[in-house]
């Protein structure tokens, strides 16, 4: 008997569980709020695509291949040569795309940036890998590398200035500063000594110097750049919320940015894919 009562329980919760999950697939094909196919629910982005063709200043020229299976980061460095890394390898391209040169790297890059050859450089190639920065020479041999100051990097941005190194770490929201021995010598967003922070809510941290000397970094979180003197005071900041093109849209942009020799800065921006 005591097998008997089991069956019939067994038996009435499974025919209740079945009753509801009807009753759930039938209210949810009948939509009765009228939600589903409702124009006021629905988010139309076309017209952020649609750009004002007097604004189109620019058309793809050529492609370059490189044989890389995990494209990473880019940068151009002297005589314009262009440098594109990933897997753990760094390809060099002539301007015009031929490869000139491969250079193999201890561990995945995730962001890249060169030297610019002046009477006082010598056109280094500076990549973030892991907690650290790999450093090679123009030939491609190592010149050693520098640890980062925090845990847990995610190194997403290297610019180069005169006699500092700034490198952005997503994962630590803060930018860190060291000189060109490999000296950590600051560091900017965390709080002191100007109480500023960065809003990093995803792996895009941009950052770039210009010909002034000034760094330039991205506030994705509060789309907009920031612009910092080399002691780490912010000089400007700029950038606005919204879908105009002169705007920053969704919830962390630009992503990538970079400024000209002219001092203009040209802008990246992830979810509606503009420039």
């Amino acid at each position: 008997m005591q097998s008997l009562n089991e069956y019939w329980g067994w038996l009435a919760t499974t025919v209740v569980a079945l009753a509801v999950g009807v009753a759930s697939y039938a209210l949810i094909k009948s939509d009765p709020f009228a939600e589903r196919n409702n124009e006021l629910f629905t988010l139309d982005l076309s017209s952020l695509y649609e750009i004002d063709p007097e604004l189109i200043r620019f058309e793809q020229a050529a492609e370059i291949q490189a044989k890389l299976e995990d494209v990473r980061c880019l940068a151009v460095g002297p005589a314009d040569k262009i440098y594109v890394a990933g897997d753990q390898a760094i390809h060099v391209f002539s301007p015009s795309g031929s490869l000139l040169s491969e250079i193999q790297t201890e561990g995945k890059p995730s962001c890249l940036a060169v030297e610019v050859a002046d009477p006082s450089s010598q056109g280094n190639i500076y990549v973030g890998a892991g907690n650290r920065i790999e450093i090679y020479r123009p030939d491609g041999s190592p010149a050693g590398a520098w640890n980062l100051p925090h845990n847990n990097a995610i190194l997403t941005s290297i610019a180069v200035a005169k006699e500092n190194v700034f490198v952005a770490d997503a994962g630590n929201r803060v930018v860190s500063k060291f000189d060109k021995s490999g000296q950590h010598v600051g560091t900017i967003g965390e709080g002191a000594p100007n109480g500023r922070r960065f809003e990093v809510p995803s792996v895009y941290f941009d950052v770039a110097i210009s010909s002034d000397g000034l760094l330039h970094v991205a506030n994705p979180g509060a789309l907009r750049i920031e612009t910092y003197s080399s002691t780490g005071d912010m000089e400007v900041r700029w950038g606005e919320a919204g879908s105009a093109i002169g705007d920053f849209f969704g919830c962390c942009n630009p992503s990538q940015f970079a400024v000209l020799p002219s001092g203009s800065v040209v802008t990246s921006e992830k979810g509606v894919p503009r420039i």
